[in-house]
C-alpha cells in the first residue's frame, strides 16, 4: 500500500512535469537544457544506491528511509518551492529569455501551438514513440533491478555489485547529458538508433556472463540506451506535436515507460525461477532495445 501511495504521488515528481517546464522556457537550445535536467536524475541514482547501502550498513534499513525522506523534505521541496517558475511568462520573459517588450508581436501570451491529444494518437509516430519508449524502459530496468543478483550469482562481492548498478546509472548520467547537446545538432530518430543498440550490446555482454571490468562496461551502454530515452522523448514530443497537449501527450508516452520498468523486471524474475539462469531473460531483453531502433528509422 505506502508503494502504490509513492507510486501515485511521486508521479508527480518525474520527468513529465519538469520536461514540460522546460520545453516552455527554452526552445532554440531545447535539447541541451532537457539534457542537463535529465541528468539531474541520473546523478540521484547514481549516488543514492551508495549512498542507501552506506546508511543502511550503519543505522539499519529503517532510519535510511526516515534519512531519505527528510533530505526530500529539507532540500527539494524548499529549492522547488522558492525558486521554480512554471513559464517565462510569469517573469515578463518569452522563450529562450527574450524580453516581452522585443519580441515579435504576433506571439500571444497563453496560447501554445501544436496538436491536441487526441490528434497526436491517431498519428502513426506517436504509436512508434510509445512502442520504442516501452522496449527501452523494459530492458534497462530489467538488467538493473536485477543486476546485483546476477552478479552476486557469479562470485561478485555485494558492494561490487552495488557499485555496478551506479555505474550503470552512471551510463544514463553521460547519455541525458550529451544526448541533450546532440539534439540540437541531429535529428533524434538517428541519435536513438546509436543509443538503444548500444543499450543493447550492453545486454548481449551480460548475457555472455561477463564480470570484473567488462560487468561495469556493459552496465554503462545498458544506461545509455535508458538515458538518451528520456532526453529523446520529450524533444521529439515537443517538436513532432508543440506544445498545446504536451504534458497530456508525454504522460501517455512515459505511462508506457512505466510500463516497461514494471514489465522488466518482473519477466527477468519469472524466467530466472522457471529456469534458474537469467540467460534466456536477457537474450530476449537484448532485442528488444534492437526492436526499438527499428522503429525510430
Amino acid at each position: 500500500a505506502l508503494f502504490l501511495f509513492m507510486g501515485v504521488v511521486g508521479s508527480g515528481t518525474g520527468p513529465v512535469p519538469y520536461s514540460k517546464i522546460i520545453s516552455q522556457w527554452f526552445d532554440q537550445q531545447r535539447g541541451f537544457a532537457l539534457g542537463l535536467t535529465m541528468a539531474g536524475s541520473s546523478a540521484g541514482i547514481f549516488v543514492m544506491p551508495l549512498l542507501a547501502q552506506t546508511l543502511i550498513s550503519s543505522v539499519g534499513w529503517r532510519s535510511a528511509y526516515v534519512v531519505l525522506g527528510l533530505l526530500t523534505l529539507g532540500i527539494t521541496l524548499p529549492v522547488v518551492g522558492l525558486f521554480l517558475k512554471e513559464t517565462p511568462r510569469m517573469m515578463g520573459l518569452w522563450p529562450d529569455g527574450e524580453v516581452r517588450a522585443t519580441a515579435t508581436a504576433a506571439k500571444k501570451p497563453g496560447q501554445e501551438l501544436g496538436l491536441s491529444s487526441r490528434e497526436a494518437r491517431r498519428t502513426t509516430t506517436f504509436w512508434l514513440l510509445v512502442s520504442a519508449a516501452f522496449l527501452v524502459s523494459a530492458s534497462f530496468v530489467g538488467c538493473l533491478i536485477h543486476l546485483v543478483p546476477l552478479l552476486t550469482d557469479r562470485g561478485v562481492s555485494a558492494q561490487s555489485a552495488a557499485l555496478a548498478t551506479s555505474v550503470g546509472a552512471g551510463g544514463a548520467l553521460l547519455a541525458r547529458a550529451g544526448t541533450g547537446y546532440l539534439l540540437d545538432r541531429f535529428l533524434a530518430s538517428h541519435l536513438a538508433v546509436y543509443f538503444f543498440c548500444a543499450s543493447a550490446l550492453g545486454i548481449i555482454l551480460l548475457w555472455s556472463g561477463v564480470v570484473g571490468g567488462l560487468a561495469f562496461v556493459a552496465a554503462v551502454l545498458v544506461g545509455l540506451g535508458q538515458g538518451a530515452e528520456l532526453d529523446i522523448l520529450p524533444y521529439a514530443i515537443s517538436r513532432y506535436f508543440g506544445l498545446h497537449a504536451f504534458g497530456e501527450i508525454y504522460g501517455y508516452t512515459f505511462a508506457a515507460v512505466t510500463l516497461g520498468a514494471a514489465v522488466g523486471p518482473l519477466v527477468m524474475g519469472v524466467s530466472f525461477d522457471a529456469t534458474g539462469s537469467y540467460s534466456l531473460a536477457l537474450i530476449s531483453l537484448a532485442g528488444a532495445p534492437f526492436t526499438a531502433a527499428g522503429l525510430m528509422t
